[in-house]
């Protein structure tokens, strides 16, 4: 009996443990009876995955083979946001987590195992589809390109951008979709020009050669040779006068490379027009297409491409130095300015004389004169292909030195070892005559560099250049006869 007693008693303890001990993990059945066993697995797995919680409330639902919703509450669970901290389960692995309201892991649960829940399940997802964006069309009026016909500046280029829209999923069935677009390349737009450019007539040979002297005598000058677009110095049609680039005649397109072989000369590098027209037309930068001439590009390629270091001078302060240390400047003017007028031009800037500067006019030879470096600055180009490299004054550093170099060495004006009148000595016994006034002489002129020569130069005076006899000395006449 008394082994009965106490077998009887043990039977108790042991039920009445493994009952209160089942009872410390409440759970609430959804599609099928979750076990202590499956409760007590389920549990250690969490311990596992980090879970601090006491083991002492717990909602377990079996939502579908190897699939478990179990959260901290002591009350079935219907809303996962409402708990203190929720668990999914899928095939024992951590899929969903939710902690206070935020969701810690698991927002691109697949939407097939969200869909098998009603316990306001949220996940997300993102979706991207990339768009073109299209390119604005510009037209711009251009002096560069034909009258009546267009020309392609900059071709356009298709952007890009990501159109990402967000999806907010509740059990599987979207509730919600935020759309947002981030721009991944910026579109360029194309820029047409269109032309306005006339032809302007050919011009007249230069006039019988006079020479005359500015009236203002300008400093730091070099000796530049005499060259035109179309004629040599004694009139006759020069070896460039018949050749044609592209779609236009040298004569009327060419005071780019023409103004480039004048000012190398001043450094005694001597190119003919053609050959620098040569150089720049096989680079498409002279009478390239429907384009009229040449721009800044190809200004700094045709003097680097023959030696030159290039300085761009943004500045009217930076022109007054670059001249008044020496250095010749070539420039590009607007049309109407300095003798052309159906397009923008180039002429060539030499010396500083408390600002007033020589120009020499490749085209209009009856125009070359001197005018002050504010007019000339005034008058700067502001056409998009003149401009390319952001300025249009360019000064031409000596090859083998850089603009630093020349700073430290400018210019001199040579003086003779040795005066040019010998001094006489003075006989006491001689009464002293008057002296003569000595006649002007007309300089002699140098040998054409297409007929023979080595080209005519500047004196450091004299310019070999017709001036007109009613220039003022600080502005270009425009009451001169018109010469393209």
């Amino acid at each position: 009996m008394k082994r009965l007693i106490i077998g009887i008693l043990a039977v108790l303890i042991f039920a009445t443990t493994a009952f209160f001990g089942y009872s410390k993990i409440k759970y609430q059945a959804y599609s099928a009876d979750v076990s202590y066993e499956q409760a007590t697995e389920i549990i250690s797995k969490l311990s596992k995955e980090g879970m601090s919680e006491e083991f002492n409330a717990w909602d377990i639902q079996a939502i579908a083979d190897d699939l478990y919703l179990i959260s901290y509450s002591s009350e079935p669970v219907e809303d996962v946001y409402a708990t203190d901290h929720s668990w999914i389960l899928h095939n024992n692995v951590l899929v969903y987590e939710i902690k206070d309201g935020q969701l810690l892991h698991g927002e691109d649960l697949d939407k097939s195992i969200a869909s098998k829940f009603n316990h306001n399940v949220k996940t997300f997802n993102e979706e991207k589809v990339s768009e073109e964006i299209p390119f604005e069309k510009v037209e711009q009026n251009s002096i560069r390109v034909l009258k009546g016909e267009t020309a392609v500046l900059s071709k356009g280029e298709f952007g890009s951008k990501d159109i990402i829209s967000k999806n907010t999923f509740v059990d599987g069935e979207l509730v919600d979709t935020e759309v947002s677009e981030k721009v991944t390349k910026e579109a360029v737009s194309q820029v047409t020009l269109i032309g306005t450019y006339v032809a302007p007539p050919p011009p007249p040979p230069p006039k019988p050669a006079t020479v005359n002297k500015p009236k203002t005598a300008v400093k730091s000058k070099r000796k530049l040779t005499w060259l035109n677009v179309k004629y040599n110095r004694n009139g006759s049609l020069a070896p460039w006068a018949n050749k044609r680039y592209g779609r236009y005649s040298f004569p009327e397109s060419g005071c780019v490379p023409t103004s480039l072989a004048i000012a190398m000369s001043g450094y005694n590098v001597h190119r003919l027009p053609d050959q620098i027209a040569d150089q720049l037309h096989s680079q498409g930068l002279f009478n390239s297409g429907n384009y009229v001439g040449a721009g800044g590009k190809a200004v700094e390629y045709g003097l680097r491409d023959n030696g030159f270091s290039v300085n761009g001078l943004s500045s009217q302060g930076a022109v007054s130095s670059a001249l008044a240390r020496g250095n010749v400047v070539v420039a590009a003017v607007q049309s109407g300015k300095f003798g052309i007028r159906s397009g923008t031009h180039m002429i060539v800037l030499n010396g500083n004389d408390s600002g007033t500067t020589y120009v020499m006019d490749p085209t209009y030879s009856n125009k070359s004169s001197n005018a002050s470096i504010a007019s000339i600055w005034a008058a700067q180009s502001y056409d998009a292909i003149d401009r390319e490299l952001g300025y249009v004054f360019y000064e031409l550093i000596a090859p083998g030195l850089n603009p630093s170099d020349e700073d430290e060495k400018p210019i001199e004006t040579e003086k003779p070892e040795k005066p040019l009148v010998p001094e006489i000595p003075v006989d006491p016994e001689k009464p002293v005559e008057p002296e003569k006034p000595v006649e002007p002489q007309e300089p002699e002129d140098t040998e054409d560099p297409n007929t023979g020569g080595e080209g005519s130069e500047q004196d450091e005076e004299d310019i070999e250049n017709p001036v007109n006899e009613n220039d003022e000395g600080s502005e270009l006449s425009e009451d001169s006869p018109e010469e393209p």
